[in-house]
């Protein structure tokens, strides 16, 4: 009888159970039933909740979306492509507009609508553009590359390119150079270069932008038009202009000639055995001038600068360059700028550990003539000594030189140094006997 009871009391609090469980959930349907009511009521048009719901990414990309349509009013799509990447040197990065994140550039790679691009140390790049032209970013140079609106007459892509540190250096056609609209920082303000070829030639142009964000043009080839602030201003071959103030009408110089480079020679070789030589670098002295910059580098577009400094005097001693060759410039300056054009030339560097090849025939055994002659050649550029004296080479390296003999043994030696150092040598013992 007791295990009746208990058995009909486990039933009815199961049934107790399973109905306030029953009234929980009909309890929650009403509640989320009206919660979705009121959301009705409140929010009656728009994204359902299933949207509101959807990932923080989704909703990030669409903000940022939003962000570059209010930003952008031109309406240009962002992956539409301004230039690429043709030729880089050491560390260049690139990053697209809607990234946090630098990527390694690499050759031949589009470049987008805003994105930027970046030469780190001992690096440059160079940016083919839309024109079929180059730009030249040199060593630590930011850009950013826009592509503006299509010319209406034309139907042909503009492009445009805020630079924002650095230098940069552009080549660009007749037809290209109204394709190619330039930005820098000018103090708190910013100006517009435009480059102009001169009658169907080209323009060529420098673009340096300084910590204090000011930017120095200068043109050495067609001519520039730069507006900063209210102001216009033309900036013609050999002439520079410095944009410190939006709000201050930029004064343009005309740069006079350059120095002459003296020493050493275009294309000379300094060779050396072991110890690496001292290299002298001298130019003209140019009146009025007393401050040069200096620039020498392992490569012509100077990443792989090796030597940069503002020299006062026509001179300088750079002491051990490893091998290798040298491009070197020089530009006469005040005040930090420019006055003068800027000349360039190189030089090489070798090591040399190899004996220089002499070619002759000494005579030898016994002879009856008082004095024999003593012919041959050298590397050019080497010196010669014939029997402990000093001989001069025509400048193929042929030397003749006559030798006095004495009655008895003759000790011929023939010494060769080239200008690393190396020494080659040859000797010979001649008999002079008398006549009978």
């Amino acid at each position: 009888m007791g295990t009746i009871e208990h058995t009909l009391s486990v039933g009815r609090s199961w049934k107790r159970q399973v109905v306030e469980a029953g009234l929980a959930i009909g309890v929650a349907l009403i509640f989320f039933a009206g919660f979705f009511a009121l959301l009705e009521i409140f929010f009656p048009t728009g994204a359902g909740i299933g949207q509101l719901l959807s990932s923080d990414s989704n909703a990030e990309a669409e903000s940022r979306a939003q962000d570059n349509r209010r930003m952008y009013a031109d309406g240009l799509p962002l992956d539409s492509v301004v230039g690429k990447l043709i030729a880089r040197k050491n560390d260049v990065r690139a990053k697209a507009m809607d990234s946090v994140v630098w990527t390694s550039a690499t050759l031949g790679m589009p470049l987008k609508n805003r994105e930027s691009v970046q030469t780190l140390d001992r690096a440059v790049a160079t940016i083919e553009l839309q024109s079929d032209d180059e730009i030249e970013m040199g060593p630590n140079t930011l850009i950013v590359l826009k592509d503006l609106e299509e010319d209406i007459f034309s139907r042909r892509q503009r492009s445009s390119l805020l630079v924002l540190d650095g230098a940069l250096r552009g080549r660009l056609s007749a037809d290209g150079s109204d394709r190619v609209r330039l930005e820098v920082p000018a103090g708190d303000g910013t100006a517009t270069i435009q480059p102009m070829a001169d009658e169907g030639g080209e323009v060529v142009f420098r673009v340096d932008v300084s910590d204090e964000q000011t930017a120095t043009v200068t043109v050495e080839k067609g001519r520039a038009e730069i507006r900063s602030g209210e102001d216009l201003v033309t900036v013609r071959e050999n002439q520079s202009t410095r944009l410190t103030d939006s709000s201050v009408p930029p004064s343009v110089i005309r740069l006079r000639p350059g120095p002459e480079l003296l020493m050493p020679l275009p294309g000379q070789r300094f060779e050396y055995r072991k110890l690496q030589p001292e290299v002298a670098l001298g130019w003209t002295q140019i009146t009025g001038v007393t401050t040069y910059r200096l620039r020498v580098a392992r490569d012509p577009g100077f990443a792989e600068m090796v030597y940069d400094e503002w020299v006062d005097g026509n001179g300088v001693v750079l002491p051990s360059l490893p091998a290798g060759t040298y491009h070197w410039s020089v530009v006469g300056e005040s005040d930090r700028a420019e006055v003068t054009a800027r000349v360039q030339s190189q030089f090489r560097v070798s090591r040399d550990a190899t004996p220089p090849p002499l070619r002759l025939q000494l005579p030898e055994g016994n002879v009856t003539s008082e004095v024999i002659v003593i012919e041959g050649q050298v590397e050019p550029g080497s010196r010669v000594r014939v029997a402990g004296v000093t001989v001069e080479l025509d400048r193929k390296g042929w030397f003749s030189h006559e030798v006095s003999l004495d009655f008895g043994p003759n000790v011929l030696v023939v010494e060769a140094i080239d200008p690393a150092g190396n020494v080659a040598y040859r000797s010979s013992v001649v008999n002079r006997r008398r006549l009978r």
